[in-house]
């Protein structure tokens, strides 16, 4: 099960060489008129700004603990590490069915 947990972590490190293009991406989304109060855009913004910090400490805490912690432990960070991920993919998603994909609600 370790193995697994090892091969996530270092999915979610990898995804950090991705997470400037994210971060580039933030500012288009408040260039429609009205985007600017959505607070569904609002906390992807934000959610996306702070990507590297879960996903920082979660691993830390794992690669750190790996060889002497338990297994409990180490999914413990896993899933810390997770939360960067998670929270992007539920704003998305209750964007795509609350505001129709848009960063503005109608």
């Amino acid at each position: 099960m370790k193995l697994i947990y090892s091969f996530v972590n270092l999915v979610l490190l990898l995804s950090l060489l991705m997470w400037p293009l994210g971060l580039f991406g933030t500012m288009f989304m408040f260039d429609a008129p009205g985007s600017e109060t959505n607070p569904l855009t609002i906390c992807l913004a934000i959610s996306i700004l702070v990507y590297p910090i879960p996903v920082l400490k979660g691993n830390a805490g794992f690669w750190k603990n790996r060889k002497e912690g338990s297994l409990t432990i180490s999914k413990n960070y896993t899933l810390i590490g997770l939360i960067g991920p998670a929270s992007i993919l539920i704003l998305i998603t209750l964007l795509q069915i609350v505001c129709g994909g848009n960063f503005v609600c109608n």
